[in-house]
C-alpha cells in the first residue's frame, strides 16, 4: 500500500493489485501479439473495504475484458459473455469472490 495526495480526492491509499501467481489478472486467450482476453478478479479497493461505497462495485463477472494494443497504447474494454462464447468459444462458469475486509481506515477517510 502507498500513501498518495491530489487536489481532487485528498489523502488517499493506493494498492497494488496481483495474485497468488504474481500476475495482474487472469488471461483466458492470447488472440495474437496485439489483442488478449483476460478476466481481472477484482479492484483492490474492494476487497481491502476501501470504497466510500462498496456496494456500488460489481465483478465482471461473466463478461470478461479485451485489451488491444498498437503504436500509440493500449485500448481495453468489456467484452459481453454472450460474444464471448460466440467469437472465442469461452465460457466463464464461476467465480466466487470474497466480501471486502472490514478493516481500521476509517480514522484516516474523508
Amino acid at each position: 500500500m502507498m500513501v498518495g495526495s491530489d487536489e481532487g480526492r485528498g489523502k488517499y491509499r493506493k494498492w497494488k493489485e496481483r495474485l497468488a501467481s504474481g500476475n495482474e489478472r487472469i488471461t483466458l486467450l492470447k488472440v495474437d501479439d496485439t489483442k488478449e482476453i483476460y478476466y481481472s478478479p477484482g479492484n483492490a479497493n474492494y476487497y481491502m473495504g476501501d470504497l466510500d461505497d462498496p456496494g456500488e462495485y460489481e465483478h465482471y463477472f461473466p463478461d470478461a475484458l479485451l485489451i488491444e494494443r498498437d503504436n500509440i497504447g493500449a485500448n481495453t474494454g468489456i467484452i459481453l459473455a454472450d460474444e464471448l462464447l460466440d467469437k472465442y468459444r469461452i465460457k466463464l462458469i464461476s467465480w466466487d469472490y470474497t466480501p471486502p475486509i472490514k478493516n481500521n481506515f476509517s480514522a484516516t477517510k474523508k
